[in-house]
């Protein structure tokens, strides 16, 4: 997403897949379309990537980032990744805290 003139997030892209699981369709497809986006990006590349708690898309965009030299600097021999920070959704963070650390100290 990115923010528009009045600063609301719009979806930079959608991107649709099978629903046959066990196949890694979906992980293919979104590696595919992520490597398309940072083509038509240039050298630009976001600094957070936000998502749902998925692996699959966690494990898609790692496998993308990870070889995208536009996400990383090198610094004294050190490879540093300074873009495409895979972040989790506040509201699924917020959600587990509430869930499932919460209601665990509130036992002990």
């Amino acid at each position: 997403m990115a923010p528009n003139q009045n600063g609301v997030g719009i979806p930079l892209w959608y991107m649709l897949c099978t629903t046959r699981s066990g196949h890694g369709h979906e992980q293919q497809a979104l590696e595919i379309t992520l490597k398309l986006m940072f083509q038509r990006m240039g050298c630009t590349r976001p600094k957070p990537i936000v998502i749902d708690k998925s692996w699959v898309e966690f494990n898609a965009i790692r496998n993308v980032v990870n070889v995208d030299p536009h996400c990383w600097t090198v610094t004294d021999g050190t490879k540093i990744q300074n873009k495409c920070i895979i972040l989790l959704c506040w509201f699924h963070v917020k959600k587990a805290w509430v869930e499932y650390l919460l209601a665990k100290s509130s036992t002990i």
